[in-house]
């Protein structure tokens, strides 16, 4: 049977919103078996059972028999990186927010951020979800997912569903930047701050989920790219190549 390559751009609990990756057309999959989290940016390959149309929306359902996060292959349009400082080499990367109001300096992200703060989740999401829905290159959108799913960092199940957003955001900035990329990333270029938040967030559910060799490489590859650490990134770095359990170091 033929499958079907899919790219989520809104997961919910019994359906996802996605396109297909050859065509672009967008559909929508039902079904009820999860071999392990979609998130918004993955693609997932189905052997499909049934397909319909509803009220002009394309439906398929099936089967979900594999999973994969790769930014190349979503054909997207690189965001530009521009040298700030050719001397240090310094260099800040571009950002895009759907919907943001330069005039107002506000933006769907920092919305999202008061209404968690006010108890208003499911709000809080349904933003960041329509942002990425309008451009999955939002990185800020894919971190501030992670980090509601985050939390405290204490929940394996949690952590590992943060992690996969954290991934889709770090591989958007590895496409952006080129995989060959030996520049440094200031945090006080504004819009470098999501892709290194990115990083971080990687990092610490690495180190929540106890992969010691993994939390470390990045939190190396952060100090790298932003020596003034405004992460904090030296204070963990030494618990995290001691192996001290991420639970102990913040309890």
């Amino acid at each position: 049977m033929t499958t079907i390559e899919l790219v989520a751009i809104s997961a919910g609990n019994n359906n996802i919103t996605a396109y297909r990756l050859n065509t672009l057309e967008k559909v929508v999959w039902k079904g009820n078996n999860y071999p392990a989290l979609v998130v918004e940016g993955e693609i997932f390959e189905v052997e499909p059972e049934k397909e319909w149309t509803y009220k002009k929306t394309p439906f398929i359902s099936g089967k979900i028999i594999s999973q994969r996060i790769d930014i190349p292959a979503l054909e997207l349009v690189p965001l530009p990186v521009h040298c700030i400082d050719k001397r240090k080499q310094e260099f800040e990367m571009e950002q895009i927010i759907p919907g943001a109001r330069p005039d107002e300096m506000d933006d769907p992200i920092t919305d999202a951020v008061e209404l968690k703060n006010r108890g208003c989740m499911d709000e809080a999401w349904e933003l960041l979800n329509q942002v990425i829905k309008q451009d999955l290159r939002c990185i800020d959108a894919h971190v501030h997912m992670a980090h509601f799913k985050f939390g405290d960092g204490l929940s394996e199940y949690w952590v590992k569903q943060a992690l996969k957003h954290y991934t889709v955001g770090a591989e958007l900035g590895h496409f952006f930047l080129g995989y060959s990329f030996n520049g440094k990333l200031p945090w006080s270029a504004i819009d470098n701050r999501p892709y290194l938040r990115a990083l971080h967030g990687q990092c610490l559910c690495y180190w929540a989920l106890g992969d010691y060799e993994a939390a470390a490489e990045i939190a190396r590859s952060l100090l790298k790219f932003n020596k003034s650490d405004n992460q904090g990134i030296r204070f963990i770095l030494p618990e995290i190549e001691a192996g001290i359990p991420y639970r102990e170091s913040n309890e």
